[in-house]
């Protein structure tokens, strides 16, 4: 747990506990004589998620951060209070194509941590392009600031891009979409990385391949430039 707080005094502090060592109560003592302005987690497993959520459960008004080693369980992952930041990071979540299902976050479930977080950075996510659209709308359409980072499959981001040609200039209109720019140079990773403008969600593609392939466009998707 790492904790962002003020003493008694009035002086910052960054306090670093590890719950490997100290127990929930134990813990709770510790950070009893500060006053906490920002929790932040790292997890990687249930047991030490259930914890973090009761610690969480202490401090409902302070601001919060969460970087998940695992994917949780659904109905745990929803139970999780609004973060600043939501991350899944995993290397078979993002990339692996074993058993893609168990790291596939259903659209449903992810519509549900939309609506919750500031900013999520997932791994895969199963949507089709209609509900890109609608998460466009979304992000567009709220008030607050709102960012997300997931992976598609290009299956998805082919079907939604197709009418939109690696030509398209800046301004460059495609329906509701504008096409913003490219970022592609020389020196690339990617074969394909452009920034598309629908209202005021701004959206940035990479990697993309335009062939209904299994491989994964990495996608960003913000309402603050």
């Amino acid at each position: 747990v790492n904790c962002i707080a003020k003493s008694v005094d009035g002086n910052e502090q960054f306090l670093q506990i590890n719950d490997d060592i100290l127990d929930l109560d134990l813990i709770r003592k510790v950070i009893a004589h500060f006053n906490i302005e920002e929790l932040n987690f790292l997890v990687d497993s249930e047991s030490q998620l259930e914890k973090y959520l009761q610690l969480m459960a202490d401090h409902p008004h302070t601001r919060k951060g969460m970087i998940l080693e695992f994917l949780p369980v659904f109905e745990k992952l929803l139970s999780i209070p609004s973060m600043e930041k939501l991350t899944v990071r995993s290397s078979a979540a993002q990339y692996s194509t074993d058993d893609e299902t168990q790291w596939r976050i259903p659209c449903d479930i992810f519509f549900n941590l939309l609506s919750a977080h500031k900013n999520l950075n997932l791994g895969r996510v199963k949507m089709t392009s209609e509900e890109c659209e609608r998460a466009m709308e979304i992000i567009s359409a709220v008030s607050r600031e709102r960012k997300v980072d997931l992976f598609l499959a290009d299956v998805t981001t082919s079907d939604w891009l197709e009418n939109i040609p690696k030509s398209s200039k800046p301004g460059d209109l495609y329906g509701k979409l504008i096409y913003v720019r490219n970022f592609n140079t020389a020196d690339s990773r990617h074969d394909y990385d452009v920034q598309l403008r629908f209202g005021n969600c701004w959206i940035r593609i990479q990697g993309i391949e335009f062939t209904g392939s299994d491989f994964l466009s990495r996608v960003t998707m913000t309402n603050r430039v």
